[in-house]
């Protein structure tokens, strides 16, 4: 069974999302800058390894020479990188394993520490879902360009 859909909301679709992956790159970058400095949250050490994925995902959307396929591309490999050191971090504190943090190593905030939850979701949880996130709009992005290049 296939189901038909109009071309000109599959173009909108197309527009839309690197419109989408720069409004939650820039909420992320945001809201990590608000929790340390107006909240006053010292980042660990994993939340500085995602801040290390996420300004630079900035800087490249925000480079008007790059065409949006390859910021595209490149917003991939730094969502996934920056989605295991996430996910690694959202396990930790999901899992307390106080011993076998590099945290411990860095002489930084302890990585199992948990600062705030918000909607029930603690700081690595929120940049996890920020990774997932640009990472389907990314594979939506590619998938929709390869359907709608093709040819009728």
């Amino acid at each position: 069974m296939q189901i038909y859909i109009n071309r000109r909301y599959l173009d909108f679709i197309l527009k839309a999302t690197p419109i989408l992956i720069v409004i939650t790159i820039f909420i992320s970058v945001i809201g990590s800058l608000f929790f340390e400095y107006y909240l006053k949250f010292t980042p660990c050490y994993l939340c500085w390894l995602q801040r290390i994925f996420w300004y630079p995902l900035l800087i490249i959307w925000l480079a008007p020479f790059a065409r949006t396929v390859t910021k595209i591309k490149y917003t991939a490999i730094f969502s996934i990188l920056g989605g295991i050191v996430a996910l690694y971090h959202s396990m930790i504190q999901a899992l307390s394993w106080p011993g076998f943090t590099l945290c411990q190593a860095k002489n930084t905030t302890d990585c199992t520490i948990i600062q705030i939850k918000i909607l029930g979701l603690s700081i690595p949880n929120l940049s996890l879902v920020g990774f997932v996130m640009i990472l389907m709009y990314s594979a939506l992005y590619l998938k929709l360009t390869k359907l709608l290049d093709a040819p009728k």
